[in-house]
C-alpha cells in the first residue's frame, strides 16, 4: 500500500496529513502480516513545518513525534527520497537499513532499453549505445519511447534513432550529463592483432587476463596505433562490458569532486565487472613533481589508490608515456608499447582496404606503401573514411593519401640561427 500524495481533489497533500494517512495505514494493517507500506518522496514531509505546534515554535516537540512515527511502525515501511541530505540526521538514524539504489548496471539498462523501444524498430547498435551511458535511467528511456512512439509512427529505424536520441539528449542536458553521441560507423578494416606492431604477446596477455580475471595495463605509443581499439578488443573477447572514461569525465570545477568521480568510476567498473578503459591516462597520472597546486595532487594520489585496490581489468592508454608519474607505471602488471606498423603489416592492409573498395592492386603502389614507415591503423582507418566521401579512381591514389598522412606526422625542420646556418 502506498501512502498518497495528492487528496480526492487533485491538490496536493500536506506533511501533517501524509503522516495521518501512514499512521492510520499502520493501525489498519497491523494484523496483516503481508502488508507493506510505501512512503515515497518523505524529503517534503521531513521538511515541511508539521502542524500547529510548529507555529507556536515547539520544533523539538515535531522532531519528537516523528521520531516515535519512525520507531513505533508494526507493518514494514519502505522510505523512498531523492535527496537523502535533505532529511535530517536524526531521523536517519532511526532507520533500520538504509540503502543507496544507484543507475543501474549497463546489463539491465540494455533489457530496460529494449523493453521499452521494442515497437520502434531500433538498431541493435543504437540500443548498446543508449544502454552504456552512465546516467541513462530507465524513466529517461521510458519517456522518450512514449514520445517516439506517437512521433514516428510507423517511421523508418534511422528516423526513430535520430528522434530518441533527440529526446534523451535534451533531457540529459537538463539534468547536467553528458550526451548520447552518434555511434561511428565500424570499420572497414576489422581489428586484428596480428596486424599490431607490439613489444608483447597481445594473445598471450589476452589469455592470461581470462585466465586471471584481473590486471592493470598500460598502453602506449604514438597516436592511432590501436591502444584504445584493444580495450574494445578485449573486452568482447572477454564478454565483459566495457566501461570507457575520459578526462571530461571525471574532472570538476569543485575542489574534491575529481577524486570522488574517479571513486565513482571504479566502483562502477567493479560493480558491472566491465573491462575499464581510461583514455588518454597521462591527464591524470601526470608526474606529481611538476604539480602547482594541492588538488593535482590529490587527484593523481586517488587514481593510484583505485588503481591498486581495483579487482577487475583495468587499461590506461597514453600517446604521452614520458609525462606519467613514476609511482603509476610501478602499478602496472605490464606495459605495452604500440608502435608504427611494420612494412608487412602495412602492405596487409593496404590490401585489405583497396580489397574492400574494389581497387585492382599493382606493386608500384605496393612498394610505396612499403615505404612508409610512419603508418598506423589509424591512418588506414581515416583513409577507409575518406574514401566513403571520395572514392579513389586507382589503388596508387590511395597509396598516396595515406603518403600524405605520414607526411603531417613529420616534425617540421628546424633551421640553425646565426654562423652555423
Amino acid at each position: 500500500m502506498e501512502i498518497p500524495t495528492e487528496a480526492l481533489n487533485g491538490e496536493p497533500r500536506p506533511g501533517r496529513t501524509r503522516f495521518d494517512s501512514y499512521r492510520f495505514a499502520q493501525t489498519l494493517l497491523a494484523a496483516d502480516p503481508d502488508a507493506v507500506l510505501l512512503f515515497d518522496e518523505v524529503e517534503d514531509v521531513f521538511n515541511e513545518p508539521t502542524g500547529s505546534r510548529h507555529r507556536e515554535g515547539n520544533s523539538s516537540g515535531i522532531k519528537g513525534w516523528v521520531n516515535k512515527l519512525l520507531e513505533s511502525n508494526p507493518v514494514p515501511t519502505f522510505w523512498v527520497t531523492n535527496h537523502l541530505h535533505a532529511i535530517d540526521p536524526a531521523y536517519r538514524r532511526r532507520f533500520d537499513y538504509v540503502l543507496h539504489l544507484d543507475v543501474p548496471p549497463t546489463s539491465v539498462r540494455l533489457r530496460v532499453v529494449e523493453h521499452h523501444t521494442a515497437g520502434l524498430g531500433l538498431s541493435r547498435q543504437w540500443r548498446e549505445d543508449a544502454a552504456g551511458h552512465p546516467d541513462m535511467a530507465p524513466a529517461v528511456v521510458a519517456r522518450a519511447a512514449k514520445v517516439s512512439q506517437l512521433v514516428c509512427g510507423g517511421a523508418p529505424e534511422l528516423a526513430a534513432e535520430r528522434v530518441m536520441t533527440r529526446l534523451m539528449n535534451n533531457t540529459l542536458q537538463a539534468l547536467g550529463a553528458h550526451v548520447i553521441k552518434p555511434c561511428a560507423q565500424a570499420d572497414t578494416i576489422a581489428y586484428d592483432l596480428e596486424l599490431l606492431n607490439t613489444d608483447c604477446d597481445l594473445l598471450r596477455l589476452r589469455e592470461g587476463l581470462r585466465q586471471v580475471g584481473e590486471g592493470r595495463i598500460c598502453l602506449y605509443g604514438p597516436p592511432g596505433t590501436g591502444k584504445s581499439a584493444f580495450g574494445r578488443h578485449l573486452a568482447a573477447a572477454l564478454d565483459r562490458p566495457l566501461l570507457v572514461k575520459r578526462a571530461s569525465d571525471v574532472l570538476s570545477p569543485y575542489v574534491g569532486m575529481a577524486e570522488k568521480n574517479i571513486a565513482a568510476m571504479f566502483e562502477e567498473a567493479e560493480t558491472e565487472g566491465a573491462v575499464l578503459l581510461f583514455d588518454e591516462a597521462d591527464s591524470l597520472l601526470h608526474d606529481r613533481q611538476g604539480a602547482q597546486r594541492s588538488w593535482e595532487v590529490t587527484q593523481v594520489n586517488e587514481m593510484l589508490t583505485q588503481m591498486e585496490t581495483f579487482p577487475g581489468i583495468f587499461i590506461a592508454s597514453t600517446n604521452l608515456m614520458d609525462n606519467l608519474d613514476p609511482a603509476s607505471l610501478r602499478r602496472f602488471d605490464a606495459r605495452v608499447r604500440l608502435g608504427y606498423l611494420k612494412p608487412a603489416q602495412s602492405v596487409c592492409m593496404f590490401t585489405k582496404l583497396a580489397a574492400s573498395l574494389g581497387l585492382e592492386l599493382n606493386d608500384m603502389a605496393c612498394a610505396a606503401v612499403t615505404r612508409m614507415d610512419v603508418l598506423t591503423p589509424g591512418d588506414f582507418a581515416a583513409a577507409a573514411r575518406l574514401c566513403r566521401l571520395d572514392r579513389p579512381g586507382a589503388a596508387m591514389e590511395l597509396a598516396q593519401r595515406l603518403r600524405r598522412a605520414c607526411e603531417d606526422k613529420r616534425e617540421p625542420v628546424r633551421r640553425a640561427i646565426g654562423f652555423a646556418a
